[in-house]
């Protein structure tokens, strides 16, 4: 019937929140990493090799979306399910922060006249990201809904 029908689909909430919270990060991600080539004027084995590791973690995040939506309407598995996907995201973080770096050390890949005030800037902005889900890691040991807020 259309009323079991919208109640399945009112019951499907955990995979809407997991969508939008991926989604949204995810496109955070990519507007920052779009913006790092106006930066980045050239590349090398290595860079793609780093770059190669990024995407894959990228790629990984649907499967601890999927667990994440499976099990939070349930407090016994929440917590291991909003960690799981918290500590995804570290990983995440800490590839993005690999490009960047290898980019930027010693100029390698950034564009000569690339500003260093800009760059440094961009560096401690970026350093901020694996530091902001580990928080998110821990508070899912605490609190699942302070950790998927972070």
């Amino acid at each position: 019937t259309e009323a079991g029908l919208l109640r399945a689909l009112g019951e499907l909430w955990p995979s809407y929140l997991g969508y939008l919270i991926s989604f949204v990060t995810l496109g955070i991600m990519w507007a920052n990493h779009h913006a790092i080539f106006t930066y980045i004027c050239r590349t090398d084995r290595y860079f793609l090799l780093i770059h190669v590791f990024f995407l894959m973690c990228i790629s990984f995040l649907p499967f601890p979306t999927a667990v994440l939506a499976e099990h939070l309407p349930y407090p016994g598995s929440r917590r291991i399910a909003v960690a799981a996907y918290s500590a995804t995201l570290v990983v995440i973080a800490i590839a993005y922060n690999a490009v960047w770096w290898y980019a930027v050390a010693g100029r390698r890949l950034i564009d000569a006249a690339a500003d260093p005030v800009a760059v440094r800037s961009i560096s401690r902005r970026y350093a901020l990201g694996p530091l902001s889900y580990a928080v998110s890691f821990a508070l899912a040991f605490v609190n699942v809904w302070a950790s998927l807020s972070v």
